[in-house]
């Protein structure tokens, strides 16, 4: 479909609104059309205290945008990335960079999740009402019926024909749904334009996630601005995630959505972007600098002098999705039946976080905290974790990659997984188990043991 139609994907206010169709139309085939939109920010508290906050963000940013002087670079990420070391909130994506780059700048939004503090970086500035306001307005403006927006329906119609019914009807990528979220990174673009002008020593802004709204709008204003994009790696990039894969569609459209540079912690993933072939835009191979920290053992002296897990067996770290049952029953039957001689350490998506003393005593019930622990593993930094285990095992987490980076070999439960992780199964750095009851657990036992501890 993009080789076939790349020439008919409209344009309004000047940039390509492909980047916004394509991930709307991927999200909408591969999920179902019930789940929860979350291209545009929620509030958490009631409309007079958003009103407020939204009032006060509003007032705080712009002050910060006239007072901050030497600012070299921006930041843009979100408190999802957090991680708690020694009662300090780091942004396991960005603050190790930052650490090398004190004239910089952050700006965070929270989702659905609170704001997490105390921070590592207290130039972290938090935009989340802000941002809803500016949607909302967006959303607002889109509703007027202008010649804009005659053009733009009339042109993405006439492609939504030529799509299949199966396309063609999904919710996501109706006309006046897709103008509505253009309509709203153009308003938010103006906010970073208005933050590059009053910062002009600002080179480079770094993102998390560049399919987000705010980030789209991000590098459309800094590629206004001359300022250098760049994307962080966060977690799985390959040919199962929407904004990762096969964007080698000619030259014929422009790319102002995505950023200028791709930052990738592994070759596999660096080489899944360069083979996008896009004018303009590059991939770079950096490596994860949050995993090299934990391995240097003067940053661990320093940040986390009293970390330390107690364990008289080995241990088998468990990533669970944020998708479906807490514990699905494959793993349950795992867990139940192995003979293997460890501790499982169950960790839940930062999603699930919230539930987790639910989870504990949905453990306790079935009679598993002797072989299970949860709390320990579901709270403590991801590669620390890492560097205790023997084994990792999960259906698709992206915990895969770092595990690899730990030398800690992962099993993989899931066809999901198996698709996401070929070129890691390939290298052997991963192995595909999908087998149901007693023939898993031997499967999973003997590789486990073959692997890891028969050796020690």
């Amino acid at each position: 479909m993009e080789r076939d139609h790349n020439c008919l994907f409209p344009k309004v206010f000047n940039f390509c609104t492909y980047p916004i169709i394509r991930i709307e139309l991927i999200w909408g085939i591969s999920y179902d059309e019930g789940r929860l939109d979350n291209s545009t920010l929620t509030m958490q508290t009631s409309k007079v205290k958003s009103l407020i906050r939204m009032i006060f963000e509003f007032v705080y940013i712009f002050g910060i945008i006239l007072w901050y002087k030497g600012i070299e670079s921006l930041y843009m990420s979100k408190s999802t990335y957090r991680s708690k070391v020694s009662d300090i909130w780091y942004d396991r994506v960005c603050d190790p960079i930052k650490e090398e780059a004190t004239k910089s700048i952050s700006l965070e939004t929270a989702s659905k999740l609170s704001y997490l503090k105390p921070r590592l970086d207290p130039r972290t500035f938090e935009v989340q009402y802000l941002f809803i306001m500016l949607q909302k307005v967006g959303t607002f403006i889109s509703r007027f019926k202008t010649r804009r927006k005659a053009v733009f329906i009339k042109e993405y119609t006439a492609l939504l024909e030529k799509l299949p019914d199966s396309m063609s009807k999904i919710k996501r990528i109706q006309p006046e749904r897709v103008y509505s979220k253009v309509c709203r990174i153009k308003l938010l673009s103006y906010f970073f334009r208005v933050l590059f002008f009053f910062n002009k020593g600002i080179k480079v802004c770094y993102q998390v996630c560049f399919y987000e709204e705010y980030c789209m709008a991000l590098n459309l204003a800094a590629k206004v601005s001359s300022v250098k994009s760049v994307d962080l790696q966060h977690g799985i990039q390959g040919s199962m995630h929407p904004a990762y894969f096969s964007w080698n569609i000619g030259n014929n459209l422009s790319h102002d959505l995505l950023p200028n540079e791709f930052q990738c912690w592994d070759e596999v993933s660096t080489k899944n972007i360069k083979s996008w072939n896009l004018p303009g835009h590059q991939a770079t191979q950096v490596g994860y600098q949050w995993v090299r920290d934990w391995k240097n053992p003067e940053w661990l002296s320093r940040h986390a002098p009293e970390l330390s897990i107690v364990e008289d067996l080995p241990i088998v770290l468990v990533t669970l999705q944020p998708l479906g049952d807490f514990l699905p029953d494959q793993l349950l039957y795992l867990i139940r039946h192995s003979s293997l001689p460890v501790k499982w350490y169950l960790r839940l998506h930062p999603r699930q976080l919230n539930q987790l003393d639910l989870f504990e005593r949905r453990i306790a019930s079935m009679g598993l905290l002797g072989k299970v622990e949860v709390r320990q593993a579901s709270t403590m930094p991801l590669p620390f974790l890492l560097s205790r285990s023997v084994s990792h095992i999960t259906q698709w987490s992206s915990v895969v990659i770092e595990a690899a980076q730990f030398k800690v070999p992962s099993i993989v439960l899931d066809l999901k997984g198996k698709e996401l992780f070929k070129d890691y199964l390939s290298d052997r750095i991963a192995y595909f188990i999908n087998l149901e009851n007693d023939q898993l657990v031997r499967k999973v036992d003997k590789y486990i043991w073959e692997t890891v501890l028969a050796k020690e």
